[in-house]
């Protein structure tokens, strides 16, 4: 499997391998206790956190907090036309990522909520919306074992692979994934630097593909994500500066 041209050279100039022009935005939601907009050129999704608040009934859990998500596509309708599922299987995404990473352990008898509005898409909604959440969640100052990132990758039928394909790209593509890794932080000789795991946390992909087809978009969407990691740290870096 290769990293060479797709079925036409990409219509924006990337190279088959280069993520979009990245953009985080903190703290837009005044009545949220943490908010983001996460920016990836034409898609642009904001994320909006409430809590850990005390919930009551049937959605208390009294060994930890309860996740709960909502995705709303633009388009303001129930079913998300995209590569990838409906906006029921975009929330189960979410919160699997969100319970990865959230100590709800120490949260008994309270909810999170992770709202997600999609503002454009252009492609990869689903990484947008969830490297999104992980910015709104910080923002809300929630305990978090570990950060994470998101990246879409497409395959095509030469076995030619890009890494955050916009829109067409999806559509031409045989197979489409979006993937997820923990973001974990080291301390070197050159300072503080944020690496990304080998294990994935997030795994969903369309289409029709091998094995070593799989392993190996698995691979290259990680050296996509420890990208992403590193702008989300400098984007953190300057609201604390």
């Amino acid at each position: 499997m290769e990293a060479g041209p797709g079925p036409a050279s990409r219509a924006d100039g990337r190279t088959n391998l280069q993520i979009r022009t990245l953009l985080c935005e903190r703290g837009l939601l005044q009545r949220a206790d943490g908010s983001a907009r996460w920016s990836q050129d034409k898609t642009s999704v904001l994320a909006a956190v409430y809590g850990p608040r005390t919930t009551l009934g049937r959605k208390e859990d009294s060994e930890k907090a309860v996740v709960q998500v909502i995705f709303k596509p633009k388009s303001g309708t129930y079913r998300y036309n995209a590569p990838g599922g409906t906006e029921n299987q975009y929330q189960k995404l979410v919160r699997t990522a969100v319970q990865g990473v959230f100590a709800a352990s120490l949260h008994p008898r309270t909810a999170v909520q992770v709202i997600i509005q999609v503002v454009r898409d252009g492609g990869s909604v689903l990484s947008c919306a969830l490297n999104a959440t992980c910015a709104a969640l910080v923002d809300a100052g929630v305990l978090l074992h570990n950060m994470f990132a998101s990246v879409s990758c497409a395959v095509y039928s030469t076995g030619s692979l890009l890494l955050d394909p916009d829109t067409s790209e999806e559509q031409e593509a045989q197979a489409f994934g979006c993937f997820a890794f923990c973001a974990t932080g080291e301390l070197t000789e050159q300072g503080y630097k944020v690496v990304t795991s080998q294990g994935v946390l997030i795994s969903c992909v369309h289409g029709c593909l091998d094995v070593q087809e799989y392993l190996t978009m698995l691979e290259l969407a990680r050296q996509g994500c420890q990208r992403i990691s590193e702008f989300a740290k400098l984007s953190l870096d300057k609201v604390f500066s």
